[in-house]
């Protein structure tokens, strides 16, 4: 019985010095590395919540810095102020084009201020077109008629369009007589002057830094580079005069036209709209304001009347 004992207890004692020996030869001439144990890299938010706070901070000035004050901000700038939001595709290449424009050249105009973000551009043009300085030999002084219909003007269509005269007289006497049509500061958002544009050009709309296709100029006479002829709106040239202040319907026969185009969000290329009206002006002998009138009167008259029954 003893010996059966002891027998047992060396075979077991054999086992395990096998097995120390097989595990002694695993570790040092197996060639496949045991894997190693995956470390615990999960993120304890609770003890990192000041970090993860103070970095969510650091981002959002970051972006913010760089979207008010770099060319990229001001390209997705301009890309967010598309009426399109660009959905259309077809509109796509031309705002890319409108939007890298207006960030490679150095724009006569400020950014726009908030409100006024998504608003079309209407830039006026001071003499000739809202007022008239006239030499009054009689009194012999100058004179300044403004045009009939100029303070409802204004008023209309500041709260539709980012409101830019654009004068060729110097600055000091642009922004006086700008300062006299508004003492409020309520109507015009900017002023261009002969000191502001760069030598050699005249009303060049590449410098406005705003989208050519959203900008629409009133003036007396066609701007000349022909490839501005659409964004060009041109009405009968104000010369000003007592006798003529009864006679001038101007800016009320133009306000429709113009509240018209501000309403057109859907349509991103405004200078073609407005091409097209012109077009159908000269076709029809009759001043734009008039053309479009009656094709908005007929267009309306045949527009059939909802019905409520079948």
């Amino acid at each position: 019985f003893f010996s059966l004992i002891t027998a047992s207890k060396m075979f077991l004692r054999s086992l395990r010095s096998v097995r120390r020996l097989s595990n002694c030869s695993k570790s040092c001439f197996s060639t496949v590395a045991e894997a190693a144990p995956v470390p615990n890299t999960s993120i304890n938010w609770s003890r990192h919540w000041k970090g993860a706070l103070l970095t969510s901070i650091g981002v959002f000035v970051a972006t913010d810095i760089v979207y008010s004050n770099t060319p990229i901000g001001s390209t997705i700038r301009t890309i967010a102020e598309s009426p399109t939001k660009w959905l259309s595709p077809k509109n796509i290449g031309e705002a890319l084009d409108s939007a890298f424009m207006s960030v490679e050249v150095k724009s006569y105009l400020a950014d726009r201020q908030p409100h006024l973000r998504g608003r079309p551009t209407l830039c006026v043009n001071l003499n000739g077109c809202i007022i008239a300085t006239v030499y009054d030999s009689e009194a012999k002084r100058w004179v300044t008629y403004k045009r009939p219909g100029l303070d409802l003007f204004l008023e209309r269509i500041s709260q539709k369009y980012e409101l830019v005269v654009w004068s060729n007289y110097g600055m000091d006497n642009a922004l006086d007589v700008v300062g006299r049509l508004d003492p409020e500061h309520q109507y015009f958002h900017d002023t261009i002057t002969k000191e502001i544009e760069h030598p050699g050009t005249e009303k060049d709309l590449q410098y406005l830094g705003r989208p050519l296709q959203r900008i629409i100029v009133m003036d007396h006479k066609p701007n000349a580079n022909p490839q501005y002829t659409n964004n060009t709106i041109v009405i009968p040239e104000w010369t000003g005069g007592v006798e003529n202040m009864a006679q001038d319907r101007t800016l009320y026969n133009i306000l429709p036209f113009l509240d018209h185009l501000s309403t057109q969000q859907q349509v991103f290329d405004l200078p073609k709209l407005v091409g097209a009206y012109t077009a159908l002006a000269e076709k029809e002998d009759k001043p734009l304001p008039f053309a479009f009138l009656d094709l908005y009167e007929k267009r309306k008259a045949e527009k059939p009347a909802w019905k409520f029954w079948a």
